[in-house]
């Protein structure tokens, strides 16, 4: 790192802000807004080196909520550069996720089926569900990897009329979700699971897998838990 280099970092992070870099310096911040970089005020992105610059982040594609801060770090590094924040948005567009991300699998009688197998913890979970705007069946279980589940009560309150649980890990999340106000159906399998989705989701629904644990206790990876739950959906479409 030289002095003319510019280095980017983290404000967030409290070890960083201790930290002494030499070069030209910028910051990102998912919380606020910095003097020379990217930050949030509200539901804007704002850019601060020479002149300020701002992004709304309805701009941006849904998946990227999922991942704001790679994509705050992203972008700030691409402005550092000289790219326009307009056609960084255009080019995040262009891009699709791999499977098992929130993926919209499919849409049988106005019922929206997304496939979030890749969320294997509670705030993971608590993302997807805040990109979705209809009443909520969401699907979560199989082997916990030492979470609780009680984070996720106001949301799952806000976004959730009905809560399946299945696997290893389906009683633990039923007792710390509890007394929410919203029906909670137990499982033994995946397969169970979505068979009830299927019987409680109605026009206007969306059914979301979304486990917020791992899948070993009934699949090899969470692909494989993904792409069942996919085909499931789809032989019922």
């Amino acid at each position: 790192q030289c002095e003319g280099d510019a280095f980017l970092i983290n404000v967030d992070d409290p070890l960083l802000r201790r930290r002494v870099f030499e070069g030209r310096l910028y910051h990102f911040s998912m919380v606020r807004s910095v003097e020379r970089g990217m930050g949030i005020v509200g539901e804007t992105l704002v850019w601060r080196d020479e002149r300020e610059e701002m992004l709304e982040l309805e701009a941006l594609p849904q998946w990227a909520c999922l991942h704001l801060d790679n994509v705050v770090a992203t972008m700030a590094l691409g402005r550092i550069l000289g790219l326009s924040m307009e056609g960084m948005a255009a080019a995040l567009g262009s891009y699709a996720l791999p499977p098992h991300r929130l993926e919209l699998v499919s849409e049988k009688g106005g019922i929206r089926f997304y496939n979030d197998s890749k969320a294997t913890n509670p705030p993971a979970v608590a993302r997807a569900l805040a990109l979705l705007e209809g009443p909520v069946v969401l699907l979560m279980g199989g082997r916990n990897k030492g979470f609780c589940f009680d984070s996720l009560k106001n949301i799952v309150r806000k976004k959730v009329k009905a809560l399946v649980v299945f696997g290893e890990a389906g009683e633990e999340i039923a007792r710390d979700l509890r007394g929410l106000g919203i029906s909670i159906l137990k499982c033994r399998r995946l397969e169970d699971a979505v068979a009830r989705a299927l019987e409680v989701a109605k026009r206007g629904d969306d059914v979301l897998l979304s486990p917020g644990c791992a899948s070993f206790d009934e699949f090899s990876s969470y692909k494989e838990r993904g792409d069942f739950f996919r085909k499931m959906v789809q032989k019922a479409s």
